[in-house]
């Protein structure tokens, strides 16, 4: 009978982080692309190409480490197609709608969630939120949401511009859109991403690995952050910005805590990581929808 090759507990650190220093490569690819408009059908050809030489050098060694490069760059590629199949989204409904984005990236984060075998450990514990903690990750959400509406997070001007009369209802949108965008970011970083580095690594690398993936990630906004801060900061624009992504960085490891924490009551779950994210953007939407309503 063949040998399944070695488990992930007897590689060495080096070869364990093949896959954290793939997927960096990859998004910072693809960072690049949209920098400068290239085809993203160089990213398609080289991501595959990378995938599968590196899988197959390292499958006699672990079929596990090879089976987490072909998940995980598998994800990063069908993440960043997103532009291509909202084209195809609005070509078959006529329709421009934003929860499509949403909706494609909870789907895609729980599809790998169920391919890399971690769906289990995640929802397995709903049952066990503490109203106490609960009302701390609020607190926590809040305050986020006020930092980043001091350094004028650009995203919520999009919504803040189409708001109607009927602030009731339009609150209520608010409230779904910061739930589905806490949902759709957390299940890929908290959930996937987190999970599969923390099979590799030690935790605190883990987390520190994951933060830098989704400042990254972010990193697609930087024109538009350009843009806004240089038109309302002219002179210190670059700080904002830099502030704008040491937020994001620390956001994440909160988030991450939140899911990981244990003491001798209360044991951290997914659920307050998404709790958070949504406190945190929830909060800093309605300041913005608040400050317009007082601006008349």
């Amino acid at each position: 009978m063949k040998s399944a090759g070695k488990s992930l507990k007897e590689l060495s650190v080096p070869q364990k982080k093949i896959v954290f220093a793939l997927n960096l490569f990859l998004v910072v690819y693809v960072i690049i692309s949209f920098f400068f408009n290239f085809s993203l059908a160089s990213f398609f050809y080289i991501n595959i190409l990378v995938t599968l030489l590196v899988s197959y050098i390292i499958f006699k060694t672990s079929k596990e480490l090879s089976r987490l490069v072909i998940i995980t760059n598998l994800f990063i590629l069908f993440y960043f197609f997103y532009p291509q199949l909202s084209s195809l989204f609005f070509l078959f409904f006529n329709n421009k709608n934003e929860f499509f984005i949403l909706f494609y990236v909870s789907l895609l984060g729980f599809v790998f969630l169920l391919f890399s075998g971690y769906h289990k450990e995640l929802f397995k514990n709903f049952t066990k939120v503490s109203p106490s903690v609960v009302g701390i990750t609020a607190l926590l959400g809040l305050c986020f949401g006020v930092l980043f509406y001091v350094i004028k997070e650009p995203i919520p001007s999009i919504f803040s511009s189409t708001m109607t009369t009927n602030i009731p209802q339009f609150t209520l949108f608010l409230a779904v859109s910061a739930f589905f965008v806490a949902l759709s970011e957390q299940l890929v970083f908290t959930g996937f991403l987190f999970s599969v580095y923390r099979k590799l690594t030690q935790e605190l690398d883990a987390y520190l690995q994951t933060a830098v993936m989704f400042v990254l990630f972010h990193l697609l906004r930087f024109k538009l952050l350009v843009v806004h801060y240089y038109k309302i900061f002219a002179t210190s624009y670059l700080y904002y910005i830099s502030a704008y992504y040491l937020l994001l960085f620390i956001f994440l490891l909160v988030a991450i805590y939140l899911r990981t924490f244990t003491s001798k009551k209360y044991n951290g779950l997914f659920t307050y990581t998404i709790l958070f994210h949504f406190f945190t953007d929830f909060s800093l939407l309605l300041l913005y929808l608040l400050a317009k309503v007082l601006q008349g």
